[in-house]
This record gives C-alpha cells, sequence and structure tokens, in this order.
C-alpha cells in the first residue's frame, strides 16, 4: 500500500506538468494552440484525479484521516478548480463568450493552487 504514495507522487507531478505546459501554450496563442492548450490542460486534471483516487485509497485502508495538513486541503481546493475551470472553456467553446475572462481568471488561480499544493506537498515528502 505505500507504493501508493509514489504513484500519488508520479500522477501529481505529470498532471503539474501537464497543467504548467497547457498555461505556457495558452499564453503563447501559436497557431494550433487550442487544440494542444485543451489536451494538455485535460490530461493534467485526469493525472491529477488519478493521483486523489491512489492517496484516497492508501489513506482508507491505513485509517488515515483526510483534509488534515495545509497539502491536503490544498489539494482539495486544486481538485475542485481542475473540474471548474475545464467546465468553463467547455462553456466557452460551446458559445458562452462571456465566461473567456472567468476562464482566464481560473486558469491563473488554478495554476497557482497546483504550484502551492506540489510546493507544500514536497515540503512534507522530503521532511520525513
Amino acid at each position: 500500500m505505500k507504493n501508493l504514495i509514489w504513484v500519488h507522487l508520479t500522477f501529481m507531478a505529470a498532471g503539474a506538468i501537464l497543467i504548467i505546459s497547457a498555461a505556457v501554450i495558452a499564453h503563447g496563442r501559436k497557431q494550433g494552440w487550442f487544440k494542444r492548450h485543451r489536451a494538455l490542460a485535460l490530461s493534467g486534471a485526469a493525472m491529477s484525479l488519478f493521483a486523489l483516487l491512489a492517496v484516497e485509497i492508501l489513506k482508507a485502508s491505513m485509517d488515515i484521516p483526510h483534509l488534515r495538513t495545509p497539502h491536503s486541503i490544498c489539494g482539495a481546493v486544486s481538485i475542485i478548480l481542475l473540474v471548474i475551470t475545464p467546465a468553463t472553456g467547455k462553456l466557452i467553446s460551446s458559445g458562452g463568450k462571456g465566461m473567456k475572462s472567468l476562464h482566464k481568471i481560473l486558469g491563473r488561480i488554478t495554476l497557482l493552487a497546483v504550484l502551492a499544493t506540489a510546493f507544500m506537498g514536497a515540503m512534507q515528502f522530503f521532511k520525513k
């Protein structure tokens, strides 16, 4: 079961890298950026959800309480944002042009939340 920590770490690292890449591509807006941005962002969100699943299985199997550390609380906020932000992006592509500003703001907040969560997780991991 302890291997699930490594699964969590691997999926979260991949998710963070994909989300950072999606943000960089959206900022550059070179030809064909939208398809790459969407694919990277959705892949990053999916990786993060798999990472959440791994750590939740681990915590449940070891009777470890949930949402007790700054890392886990920030992670929960990040996961919520990783669901809401792509949803607002989908609304834009479905004709909801008024969502564009909200999506951009949420994207920036999501990126910061993911980075903060990763930093706190690294500090917690290396403290042991």
